[in-house]
């Protein structure tokens, strides 16, 4: 139990009344409780009440979901794909961290509780990682839902790196003051604590029997030094409730998710923004492998003719490509090249280098699609142009290169150097500064796309 919590003792009914409200149906707003199949009601279920404070959770849990809906209440759309999708690729991105965090709480298993050796490892190895490196990403969420109810809203990005996780546990703390949210939500949270483990020094952390001293030292002519004495014990409860926080904020995203799902699938764009940056590469491999399943089974049914399979593929890839605002003329088929050719409408004439690479990268999309929907009946897919067009812009890509990147193997810039481009002129080429290339992406923020030779997906 955390010293900030209560410590009085729970009934039983208290407990029983804690797990029904808890029920992954209860914590709904979009969904029906009819609509959850019992497999994923019971993950929800474990996630929602593993916790060493069943009170706390419940609080944390129930004051997340209600600001997250308040928060997409403003536009339903516009928070899914701004905030809460951006949000989830973001969290992915601390997956390494947490990984890593994990095996430190594996390694107190080899320590004698409550010794010197196990508060310093909490204190260095734990309690300092958890808020250096995971609890700022956590906080955004929080902050970010407020500030779209504001209409204070940038980007996600924004709003992840234009503070410190101070400013932000100062900014969710006054706005749980004012809306009678949970007081304990960042109790273990200490800033003073914070900045003495970030760079102790010689000065900063002093460890005397049963307690650890904080020292947070300002380096100046003469030092002025700030201090915070915790037990073992106090030690141990803070990390209790930075877990408690961000458990909940996990599960208070499983369930916002699962509630939302039909919201994300009815909306094309949303949809396609949740697998591109909301999903993990295996989630997308999973996803790829059950949709690759049944499009195999169109293109193998013998009890039909292969002229009625590749119509039915055709009138698949005619959707795609309209939900992707994708204009297609006609498909065609070169049998002795293995080939599909995709006549496409004429673009406007490109006026400098970057808009040549814009219509060069659109054209590829074509290709990009027609694999994922033929998939191995073809070994080549080719853009053409109309007969009349006069620039005579073309595009072809072999299906392994066009695998490559479905699998995440390769990016569009592989794809812009690997492809074959003509226009009435001849051949053209798409050359890429590589060192170039590499110092932009390093400067960049958000989420990275793989290229060949570096998968950077989650």
């Amino acid at each position: 139990m955390a010293a900030t919590m209560s410590d009085t003792p729970y009934t039983m009914a208290e407990l029983e009344s804690i797990i029904r409200r808890l029920d992954p149906a209860k914590l709904c707003f979009e969904r029906a409780g009819s609509d959850f199949d019992e497999e994923a009601k019971a993950e929800l279920g474990v996630l929602l009440a593993t916790s060493t404070d069943p009170r706390q959770r419940l609080a944390n849990v129930e004051y997340l979901l209600l600001l997250m809906h308040r928060a997409m209440a403003v536009d339903r759309q516009g928070y899914l794909r701004s905030v809460f999708l951006p949000w989830v690729g973001l969290k992915h991105r601390t997956s390494r961290h947490r990984r890593r965090i994990g095996r430190e709480f594996e390694r107190l298993s080899d320590m004698e509780a409550y010794s010197d050796e196990d508060a310093e490892h909490i204190a260095q190895h734990i309690y300092r990682p958890l808020v250096a490196d995971i609890l700022d990403p956590y906080l955004t969420l929080l902050m970010a839902s407020y500030e779209f109810v504001a209409g204070s809203f940038q980007d996600i990005q924004t709003t992840n790196l234009s503070v410190g996780e101070r400013s932000k546990v100062e900014f969710l703390e006054a706005r749980i003051r004012e809306s009678g949210g949970p007081a304990n939500l960042l109790a273990g949270y200490d800033p003073l604590v914070r900045n003495a483990l970030s760079h102790p020094g010689s000065e900063g952390l002093l460890f005397e029997p049963g307690v650890v001293v904080f020292r947070n030292v300002k380096r100046q002519s003469s030092p002025e030094v700030t201090a915070r004495r915790w037990t073992h014990d106090e030690l141990h409860r803070r990390v209790l409730d930075l877990m408690e926080f961000l458990i909940s904020v996990e599960a208070a995203e499983n369930v916002f998710g699962f509630d939302c799902m039909s919201l994300i699938d009815q909306d094309a764009e949303t949809s396609n923004l949740m697998i591109a940056i909301a999903l993990t590469t295996a989630q997308r491999a999973e996803l790829r492998r059950r949709s690759e399943g049944w499009l195999d089974a169109i293109r193998s049914d013998t009890t039909r003719s292969i002229e009625d399979r590749r119509e039915i593929l055709s009138r698949l890839f005619f959707h795609e490509c309209g939900l992707r605002g994708m204009a297609c003329k006609s498909v065609g088929f070169n049998f002795d090249r293995r080939a599909l050719l995709i006549t496409v409408p004429p673009g406007p004439e490109a006026q400098d280098d970057d808009a040549l690479l814009g219509t060069l990268s659109a054209l590829i999309r074509y290709c990009v699609v027609a694999q994922g929907i033929y998939g191995p009946m073809f070994d080549l897919f080719v853009v053409l142009p109309p007969e009349d067009d006069p620039i005579g812009l073309t595009v072809s890509l072999p299906r392994s290169n066009l695998e490559d990147y479905a699998a995440e193997h390769a990016g569009l810039i592989d794809l812009l150097q690997e492809a074959q481009f003509r226009n009435s002129g001849g051949a053209l080429s798409v050359e890429v500064d590589a060192a170039a290339l590499q110092a932009d992406e390093d400067r960049q923020v958000g989420t990275r796309f793989s290229r060949r030779g570096r998968p950077v997906s989650p």
